[in-house]
This record gives C-alpha cells, structure tokens and sequence, in this order.
C-alpha cells in the first residue's frame, strides 16, 4: 500500500498493514536476519527508522494514531515488535531533515566507512565504494558481466519496429527477425535505417540506447535514457568551468595517450631490429613529449605537444602497415584518402557511439568537456574520452587486421573524392570491434580483469568521482 505525507515530505509503500484491536500496524518483511541482543531478538536501527517512518505515514494519512510497528525477519521466522515512542519520531524527523540538506546540496557524500553497508546498496554501481578503498589486503569481487548485445543494422532500407518486448528488424528483402529487448545493450543504426517511435518509446523504457551513424560513418547523435540526476551535471558544470580542474584532467587524458601509443609501437617492433631502428625517431618524440607535459601550466600548450605527438605515432604507426598496397602516406579524416585511414576512421566512430552510450547512462553532459572544444560536431566530452581507447580498441585490431591481409584493395570502393568501405568491410569491422571489446584488461582501480566495455564504463564512472571528492583514479590505466 502506497502512503505519503505531504506535511513530512515523505512517501513510502507499505509491505502491508494489520488492523488489530489497537489499531493499524504496518509490517515490513525483512528476507535477512533480526539482531540479536542480551535480552533476545530485536530489529536493526535502520529497519526500526523505516517502520516508524510507515506508522508517521499512516497517522498523517489515516489521521489515527499508530502505537506500534512490526517486522517479520525472514531467515530467523521472528516477529518484532516496535513501539512507535515519540522519541522514534524525533529519529525520523532527524534523518528528514539530513536527507533533505543532502538532496539540495550538489556534493557527493563520502563513502561509507563500513564496506558492510555497501555490499547490497542500489548505489552501489554509481559511488564505487570498492574501487575507491584501498586495495591491500583485499580483493574484489568481480562486477556482474553484462549480457546482452549491440545491435548493428547496416542494410540500407532496413525499417525496426515494436512487437511486444522485442524489436522487430524488417530487411529491404523481407526477412523478418525479432531481438528481445532485454538482450539488447544498444542500437547503432547504419544509413537510412528507419525506426519507428514505438520502438523508441521501447528503447526509452527499457534503457537501451540509439545511435545513429551515416553509411559513411560519420557519427551523428545518439539518444540514451540516462539516470536523471540533476545533481550530477551541476557538480560537471562547476567543476569543468574551473581551469585548475580542467588543466588537471587534461594533462592525465593526454598523458595516457601519448604512453598508450608509445607503448604500442615499442609492443609492436618487440624483436624486430631494423623495424626499431625505423621507428627511433618517433619514440624519440612521443619520449620527449611525455617529459614536457610535466612542466605546462596551460590547456593550449599541452594541445599543441599532443599534436606533435600525435603526428609522430602516425607516423610510426604507417611503418607498421605491411601489405605495401595499404600503405598510407599521412593521417587524413574526412574524406579519407587510403584504404588504412578509411578503416581507421569507420572503427573510431564506433567508440564514438559505444563511449556516448557510457557518458549519457551516467548522467553527465556528453557537450562539456575538458581537452576538446565545442567546435566538433561530436560532443566534446565523449571525444575527450577517446583519447583513452583509441589505441587498444581501433589501432590495434584495425592494424592487425590489415597484416593479416584480411582485406584486399579491391574490397574498398577508391575514387578521386575519398576512400569508402563496402559493406562487406564494414561488417568485418563492425564484428572486430564487438570481439575487441569482449577482450578483458586487468584495470589498475580493480585487482580482476574486465572486458573493455566495462573498463568504458569504469573510465565514465572514475571521471564523474573527479570532481565528486575522489580525485586521481581517472586516466590511471596504461598499456603495458
């Protein structure tokens, strides 16, 4: 039974209520065990607080007087009577008050200090107490792995509807087949692929996000329900507008990069002699790079050391290309002007929408950033992010790929405009990146490797604790 208080601001739903020769008692049902005392049997503090909360609920409701409250633990068969004294009252009334002085401030809470309190808490996933604690001593239990799947639909005049709790994908051909949403992680839509509105609404309701790419693949939007925390966006709008907090964050994001692509070229030319003498001068420069982050005080100096970087990684990068007909001569975007570049560009806008996904499920604003500015038609922060997986989750399965000549020049549609991906190709690509995210990486805030899409998630999380009170976990993770 539903019960509310307007006068208390407070509203609760009754597991049920007796009516008795004293009265109405409302009774809560407790699957663990009662507390036990010198004297027998008796209900926990925070047990004790909510039934007395239900008795305040139905006097202002009923206009009765409640006397007494009941719990039923489950696991012991006990009954427990609670008197409802005034001074119970006044507990209620207290902790009110300090959930409404904690609901208008924008500040987070600490974590709790007993790690018993968190084992079962709702919030559990969104404060990350254990990736908080430090980890002597202990080990973590392994995050419970999710399931279901990312749904790519790449023919163009596919048409997706609702039936019933599924998403019902039409083909131009007329093959017919149905996703059970609660299977479904998301949605990325590849060129003129229509959705109808009811599977929006679908999609809506049951937290599965929509992205929509162009056959080219281009990112343009996406749209995910996300947690609807106010809270959280106003604590991202104060904390990014300052520039301390900015330079900081920027100067992890860009040191992580420029370590990944460092890492991966002297991974890469392990025991090839004249493959690392080749690539000398760009280790050189990423090596230089990372020493020089250190001594700026400014966003815009550190753009331009990640730039000069990031040249020399791509320049080291095409050394590694082995079939000589994909050989690229410089890093171009859009239009790409070679075969490498094309497959590059087509597996980044992929992360794009699977980082999106992350950033709105959280809550934040994906539109306010750190490093990147508002002049991209994607939105800065997810972009900001990228920076951290484009070399584990694009570079080096697309490189790989290519070497193992899993491609020809014949399957890439080449003219004087740009290079464009058949979809054969893009297909494959599409499948490299969903196995690549399946790949687990033993992330430093956790003592157990996770699958990349959850690192993902961990990464968005570790961002949004930046500037909720636990500063220096964000960006931490490196190649090896």
């Amino acid at each position: 039974m539903r019960v509310d208080s307007p006068r208390l601001g407070l509203r609760g739903r009754v597991d049920f209520i007796r009516s008795e020769r004293e009265g109405l008692i409302p009774v809560e049902v407790k699957r663990g065990k009662a507390k036990r005392t010198a004297t027998g049997l008796t209900g926990w503090p925070s047990d004790i607080l909510q039934v007395t909360a239900y008795a305040m609920l139905l006097e202002d409701s009923r206009e009765t007087s409640v006397h007494q409250a009941r719990i039923h633990y489950a696991s012991d068969n006990a009954w427990v009577r609670i008197a409802v004294t005034d001074d119970l009252r006044k507990d209620v009334r207290t902790a009110i008050g300090e959930a409404m002085k904690l609901s208008a401030s924008p500040r987070r809470p600490p974590v709790a200090e007993n790690e018993n309190l968190c084992k079962h808490c709702s919030l559990a996933n969104v404060c990350l107490p254990d990736e908080e604690r430090p980890l002597e001593n202990r080990t973590l239990p392994a995050p419970p792995d999710d399931d279901r799947q990312v749904v790519h639909v790449t023919d163009p005049g596919s048409r997706i509807g609702k039936s019933a709790l599924c998403l019902r994908v039409r083909a131009v051909g007329g093959s017919v087949t149905d996703l059970p949403i609660a299977q479904v992680h998301s949605v990325v839509l590849h060129g003129n692929v229509q959705l109808t509105s009811q599977a929006i609404r679908l999609c809506v309701e049951r937290g599965v996000g929509v992205h929509w790419l162009t056959g080219r693949g281009r990112y343009l939007g996406s749209l995910v329900a996300s947690v609807g925390n106010p809270k959280r966006r106003i604590r991202q709008y104060m904390a990014l507008l300052d520039s301390d907090t900015r330079l900081r964050l920027t100067l992890a994001l860009v040191s992580a990069r420029i370590w990944n692509q460092y890492r991966y070229l002297l991974r890469a030319s392990r025991g090839k002699r004249q493959l690392r003498s080749n690539l000398q001068p760009a280790l050189r420069e990423l090596r230089t790079a990372t020493h020089r982050l250190k001594r700026q005080s400014n966003v815009d100096s550190i753009r331009g050391i990640e730039g000069v970087a990031g040249r020399a990684y791509h320049g080291g990068l095409r050394r590694l290309i082995q079939p000589p007909e994909f050989a690229s001569q410089r890093r171009t975007r859009r239009p790409a002007q070679d075969p490498f570049n094309a497959l590059l560009n087509y597996s980044y806008s992929l992360l794009l929408a699977r980082i999106a996904n992350a950033v709105l499920a959280c809550g934040l604003d994906p539109h306010l950033g750190f490093y990147h500015t508002d002049r991209s038609t994607a939105p800065p922060l997810t972009l900001d992010l990228m920076e951290l997986f484009r070399v584990p989750l694009c570079d080096m399965p697309i490189l790989g790929a290519v070497n193992r000549r899993t491609w020809r020049l014949t399957d890439f549609d080449c003219s004087d405009v740009g290079v464009r991906l058949s979809r054969n190709v893009r297909t494959q690509v599409i499948e490299l990146f969903e196995r690549r995210l399946d790949t687990t990486w033993k992330h430093p805030a956790t003592r157990h490797p996770l699958p990349y899409r959850k690192v993902i998630e961990l990464e968005v999380q570790l961002l949004e604790k930046e500037w909720s009170g636990s500063e220096g976990r964000f960006a931490q993770a490196r190649l090896r």
